[in-house]
């Protein structure tokens, strides 16, 4: 009994000894965890900091990005606006003098000042353009135009420009192109420019090709040349900005590098993308479709109407001018026919045949149209002497090259080709009325007297105010059919001018037409013109053919 009593100590004193050495451990983890909590709190603590810390650098980085995208914003309005005056007179000046000029050498000359002129405006826009582009500032404007007429005057300027006959300028439109769209003529024109000019550039012999196709839904634009082509490794970053596909210190053609990696931005912006096809020593392709909307007077347009002839005999030598003036007669009803199809007209009544020429093609001194047939020349450009053709073919009517399908059209119908638009794309030949009156409002005496020189040859009585007090009290006096307001003047700015013109028409029946004629080039500048109350805008440099438009415009008003 007494060994048991023993034992069953022993065993209770065992116990308490493992009992106190686990509450001693578990005061050591309860130590442990009130440290480790002490520790993770600190650690939570100095996480927070660092964030907190990170947030304000982060901040601080987008505060002066910010500030520095103002500022970049700020120096780009501020340097186009002084590049762009003085350009206006040089260019303006220089186009003024070239009219009055009649010595073929000093005419030549001014022609290379006003090109020199032209091309620093070029830079000027494309760096801007792409500063633009850069900061996602540019915006589509969309408009109703006639996508023919488009290509067709880019082509008509692209061949003016070109002086190697070397060269032939083609444009080769699918009769089933939609004529009146709605899209961005502005840009699009400044891609198709970018394009067919750089085509024109670096092709010595051969052609250089502008295609209008339909794509599904979409119309395809393409720029075929028979130039250099590109290599590989320069078409791996060719619409990367400032690349030049001919980088070295002895290259013969110049330029910003800027041209074509705008021209895909803004294709891109459309909802397409340009693509190239090209090696060295076989030319370039350059395509790119795009969406533009079918307007409803063109869906619902009557179908183009049919030439009164039975057929055509299209005599030349050029295979691929056979198959783009049978195309587009196809399209009027007329089917090319051999000329041993020529008979029968005179003597039963039948519609006459349609003879088209090309003057350059040997076979031209055979054509014998009969007197019922109308005979179309097509000759080799504008100052191609027509004399000889003229005494054979009297009753001819005469095309230039480059042929455009609008031109041939209208010579077979004998009038307006259908379909065409009336937007404002389509009325640049409209003239201003002989007499409007005008205010040119300029601080800057050389702008004002390029200005007031457009317009009086334009016929307008020109009045002139040089800061926006002189405008304002000018309008109080006189009714003016159109008033053109620079922006940035000492004592009042075109902008308060133009508020204050409009305060004081309230209540009556006279509205002032306001134009801004400003040398602001950004989208903001002409948001900021027409919230003052101004009606139109117009960027300096500006053009007579400009000027003339607007006016034409505000004829019958």
């Amino acid at each position: 009994m007494a060994d048991e009593l023993e034992q069953l100590r022993n065993e209770v004193a065992a116990l308490r000894a493992a009992n106190e050495q686990l509450r001693a451990e578990a005061r050591s983890v309860a130590s442990a965890n009130v440290n480790a909590a002490q520790q993770i709190m600190e650690m939570s603590l100095a996480r927070q900091r660092d964030l907190e810390a990170h947030n304000e650098r982060i901040q601080a980085a987008l505060a002066f990005a910010e500030q520095a995208s103002a500022e970049k914003s700020m120096f780009l309005a501020n340097i186009s606006h002084e590049l762009r005056t003085p350009l206006n007179g040089i260019i303006g000046m220089a186009t003024i003098v070239l009219d009055e000029e009649e010595d073929a050498e000093r005419r030549e000359r001014l022609r290379l000042l006003l090109s020199s002129g032209q091309m620093l405006l070029q830079i000027v826009n494309d760096v801007l353009d792409f500063s633009k582009i850069e900061v996602d500032r540019l915006e589509l404007v969309d408009t109703v135009f006639d996508v023919w007429q488009t290509a067709e005057s880019l082509v008509g300027l692209l061949s003016a420009g070109n002086r190697r006959h070397e060269v032939d300028i083609r444009l080769e439109i699918d009769p089933r192109v939609p004529r009146a769209v709605r899209g961005d003529e502005l840009r699009l024109r400044q891609v198709l420019t970018n394009l067919a000019s750089n085509a024109a550039k670096f092709t010595e012999t051969g052609e250089v090709v502008v295609r209008l196709a339909t794509a599904g839904q979409r119309i395809r634009f393409e720029i075929t040349d028979t130039g250099c082509g590109i290599a590989p490794e320069v078409l791996a970053r060719l619409f990367e900005p400032f690349t030049q596909g001919d980088a070295s210190a002895t290259r013969r053609k110049g330029g910003t590098g800027l041209g074509l990696a705008i021209s895909r931005r803004l294709v891109r912006l459309m909802g397409g993308d340009i693509r190239v096809d090209t090696a060295p020593g076989r030319g370039s392709t350059f395509w790119f479709d795009v969406e533009l909307e079918l307007v409803d007077d063109a869906r619902d347009a009557a179908p183009i109407a049919k030439a009164p002839f039975r057929g055509a005999i299209v005599v030349t030598g050029d295979e691929r001018l056979q198959r783009t003036v049978a195309q587009h007669l196809g399209a009027l009803g007329v089917p090319t026919v051999d000329a041993a199809d020529r008979a029968g007209g005179d003597a039963n009544g039948a519609d006459p045949l349609l003879w088209f020429i090309d003057t350059e093609s040997p076979a031209a001194v055979a054509a014998s149209p009969s007197a019922s047939d109308r005979c179309i020349l097509l000759l080799g450009s504008e100052g191609h002497d027509a004399g000889q053709w003229r005494a054979r073919f009297p009753r001819a009517r005469m095309l230039y090259r480059p042929l455009l399908p609008t031109a041939l059209a209208k010579q077979c119908l004998d009038g307006t080709v259908p379909g065409t638009t009336t937007s404002a794309a389509t009325t640049a030949g409209a003239q201003p009325r002989p007499g409007m009156r005008v205010l040119v409002v300029e601080d800057n005496p050389i702008n004002t007297r390029v200005a007031v020189a457009y317009l009086t040859k334009l016929g307008c009585k020109v009045d002139e105010a040089c800061n926006g007090v002189e405008a304002v009290a000018a309008v109080a006096q006189q009714r003016y059919d159109v008033v053109f307001m620079d922006c940035q003047m000492p004592v009042m700015d075109g902008y308060e001018a133009t508020v204050r013109i409009r305060e004081s028409e309230q209540g009556g029946n006279r509205r002032s037409y306001i134009v801004a004629l400003t040398a602001h080039a950004l989208a903001q500048d002409r948001e900021r013109c027409l919230a003052a109350g101004m009606d139109d805008y117009l960027c300096k440099p500006v053009s007579r053919t400009a000027l003339a438009k607007l006016l034409g415009s505000r004829a019958d008003t």
